[in-house]
Protein backbone atom coordinates (compact mmCIF):
# COMPACT_ATOMS: atom_id res chain seq x y z
CA UNK A 1 0.00 0.00 0.00
CA UNK A 2 1.18 3.51 -0.87
CA UNK A 3 1.60 6.43 1.76
CA UNK A 4 -1.15 8.56 0.38
CA UNK A 5 -3.32 4.98 0.23
CA UNK A 6 -2.82 4.66 3.63
CA UNK A 7 -3.13 8.30 4.93
CA UNK A 8 -6.57 7.94 2.87
CA UNK A 9 -7.54 4.75 4.18
CA UNK A 10 -6.39 5.16 8.30
CA UNK A 11 -5.33 8.48 8.92
CA UNK A 12 -7.40 10.72 7.40
CA UNK A 13 -10.81 8.16 7.93
CA UNK A 14 -10.56 8.56 12.40
CA UNK A 15 -12.66 10.81 13.94
CA UNK A 16 -10.00 11.26 16.04
CA UNK A 17 -7.63 14.35 15.25
CA UNK A 18 -3.81 13.49 14.81
CA UNK A 19 -1.41 15.57 13.75
CA UNK A 20 2.56 16.60 13.33
CA UNK A 21 4.44 19.89 14.39
CA UNK A 22 7.94 20.15 13.59
CA UNK A 23 9.81 22.19 15.67
CA UNK A 24 8.95 25.52 14.79
CA UNK A 25 5.48 24.84 15.80
CA UNK A 26 4.25 24.71 12.33
CA UNK A 27 2.10 22.04 11.15
CA UNK A 28 3.60 19.39 9.10
CA UNK A 29 0.87 17.08 8.40
CA UNK A 30 -3.02 16.50 9.44
CA UNK A 31 -5.95 14.39 9.13
CA UNK A 32 -9.45 16.10 8.03
CA UNK A 33 -10.67 15.75 11.91
CA UNK A 34 -7.82 18.24 12.84
CA UNK A 35 -8.50 20.49 9.74
CA UNK A 36 -12.46 19.95 10.80
CA UNK A 37 -11.82 21.11 14.04
CA UNK A 38 -8.71 23.65 13.32
CA UNK A 39 -10.23 25.70 10.85
CA UNK A 40 -13.52 25.89 13.35
CA UNK A 41 -11.30 27.03 16.29
CA UNK A 42 -9.57 29.67 14.23
CA UNK A 43 -12.37 30.87 12.35
CA UNK A 44 -10.12 30.34 9.06
CA UNK A 45 -8.76 28.06 6.94
CA UNK A 46 -5.56 25.86 8.32
CA UNK A 47 -2.85 24.75 6.20
CA UNK A 48 0.25 22.60 6.33
CA UNK A 49 3.06 24.62 7.07
CA UNK A 50 1.35 26.70 9.40
CA UNK A 51 1.98 27.78 12.69
CA UNK A 52 -0.49 25.42 15.03
CA UNK A 53 0.21 28.53 17.92
CA UNK A 54 -2.72 30.59 16.21
CA UNK A 55 -4.15 33.99 17.07
CA UNK A 56 -6.93 32.23 17.99
CA UNK A 57 -5.64 30.61 21.44
CA UNK A 58 -5.65 32.77 24.41
CA UNK A 59 -1.97 33.17 25.88
CA UNK A 60 -2.35 30.43 28.52
CA UNK A 61 -3.92 28.05 25.40
CA UNK A 62 -0.30 28.84 23.77
CA UNK A 63 1.78 27.97 27.02
CA UNK A 64 0.13 24.97 27.30
CA UNK A 65 0.35 24.18 23.88
CA UNK A 66 4.27 24.61 23.88
CA UNK A 67 4.49 22.76 26.46
CA UNK A 68 2.95 19.70 25.25
CA UNK A 69 4.78 20.45 21.78
CA UNK A 70 8.47 21.18 23.56
CA UNK A 71 7.73 17.50 25.64
CA UNK A 72 6.55 15.42 22.21
CA UNK A 73 9.55 17.08 20.46
CA UNK A 74 12.14 16.02 23.05
CA UNK A 75 11.27 11.85 22.55
CA UNK A 76 8.85 11.94 26.15
CA UNK A 77 5.63 9.84 25.53
CA UNK A 78 2.52 11.52 27.55
CA UNK A 79 -1.30 11.04 27.42
CA UNK A 80 -3.16 14.35 27.24
CA UNK A 81 -6.94 14.38 26.48
CA UNK A 82 -8.55 18.40 25.67
CA UNK A 83 -12.30 19.15 25.86
CA UNK A 84 -13.18 21.89 22.96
Amino acid sequence: MKRDQFKTAFFDQSRNLFWVVGPDYKLKEANKAYFTLANINAGEEQHLDQTVLTEALSEAEIKKWREYYNRALQGEYFETEEHF
